[in-house]
């Protein structure tokens, strides 16, 4: 396999990389670039951060360290829309995408395969409870819509990441969805059974709830304990559980736990089920590339392109083709070849241009402008 070469050729083999952004997206990954490159200084333009510094690399802001940049490589390091008001304000500087800089989830995969033949990703999803106390009409992983009871043990889970850490040796970052996640009562013993085995191999987690259900004690100190991020979504006054939400919010930053209150979500009306998209062949291949979402996904022992095509299957919606994921069990039997073929799949090489379910799938792109209300209720 030949990963795209979103990066210039004079990025093989450097030593030493400037991280721009300090926030939360950062904190996935800074421990591993700390471990495997030089890292001079942090940039971030907060001005509560200037002169602080992060196991003693100092953070300082851009007009500061503009000077000093020389022909160092830059990895931007934050979320979507500030990484595009970053890249504009580098290109007015006169530095190129791919060549001067790139972003943080175009570096890992590509950078550690081609210099280190590492199979590392940015990040993966994993469902922890096919169940949820909500039932948003526009859910995008078709909750209301399952046929069956959908419920996993701890084994199960277990077991699923440990054939996924067979073949992958890093992952920037692992989400626990659902579902509502906090209705799996063994949230705790998951988290203490991955961080006990590959401590070293994940960057963070981050718990994704609506906020309904406040966590036990057991699980906040486990959340406290190894830096996990609760992220929240608020979907404004049509939730049916609001005021539970805010109690929730309450209690977790009382307890010095970081929540991701997500209150400016947008949601586009995917179609399916009820009214499922039909494209054609041409237009399936502009439509994939155009959605792009960082939702793989690894449940039931096979990784996945796309999360959302894993639930609708799950949900008994549709059947997907066998080129649609990857069989874990499947990939352990020659590692190497392994490795490539996830991180092929991870970066959406389709021998067609598309997976199955796209054809049904309005997804989340700029090509579906279908705007819908987050959160409201069947």
């Amino acid at each position: 396999m030949e990963i795209r070469n979103k990066l210039s050729d004079d990025w093989n083999g450097i030593k030493e990389i400037i991280p721009y952004g300090f926030g939360w997206e950062a904190s996935r990954c800074i421990d591993k670039l700390i471990k495997d490159f030089s890292i001079p200084f942090i940039i971030d333009n907060d001005p509560l951060k200037k002169g602080t510094d992060y196991k003693g690399i100092p953070i300082l802001p851009w007009d500061a360290v503009k000077d000093s940049i020389n022909c160092r490589k830059i990895v931007v390091t934050t979320r979507y829309r500030q990484y595009y008001k970053i890249a504009k304000s580098l290109e007015a500087e006169g530095y190129a995408y791919g060549t001067d800089f790139c972003n943080i989830k175009e570096f890992i995969p590509e950078w550690y395969w081609k210099n280190k033949k590492e199979c590392c990703l940015y990040t993966v999803d994993m469902t922890v409870s096919a169940k949820c106390n909500f039932k948003c009409k526009n859910c995008n992983m078709f909750m209301p819509y399952y046929k069956t009871n959908v419920r996993y043990s701890l084994e199960d889970l277990k077991a699923n990441i440990d054939q996924f850490f067979k073949i992958v040796d890093y992952v920037c970052y692992i989400g626990f969805i659902g579902g509502e996640p906090l209705l799996f009562t063994q949230l705790e013993e998951l988290i203490e059974y991955v961080k006990l085995n590959y401590l070293d191999r994940v960057g963070n987690f981050t718990i994704h709830t609506n906020g309904s259900i406040v966590p036990s004690k057991q699980l906040t100190n486990a959340i406290k304990k190894y830096n996990i991020t609760v992220a929240i979504s608020d979907y404004g006054v049509q939730s049916p559980c609001r005021d539970k939400m805010l109690d929730t919010i309450a209690y977790l930053q009382g307890q010095g736990v970081y929540t991701d209150v997500r209150s400016s979500l947008e949601w586009r009306d995917v179609g399916f089920p009820e009214s499922p998209c039909d494209f054609n062949d041409e237009e399936l291949r502009k439509h994939m590339k155009s959605c792009s979402a960082d939702w793989r996904g690894i449940n039931d022992g096979k990784f996945y392109y796309c999360n959302i095509a894993w639930s609708a299957e799950k949900a008994g919606l549709v059947m997907l083709e066998p080129d649609d994921y990857l069989v874990m069990e499947e990939l352990a039997k020659d590692v190497s070849k392994g490795k490539e073929s996830l991180l092929k799949l991870s970066e959406g090489y389709f021998d067609k241009g598309y997976m199955s379910f796209c054809r049904k799938c309005g997804g989340c792109g700029m090509d579906n402008t279908k705007l819908v209300v987050p959160g409201v209720q069947l």
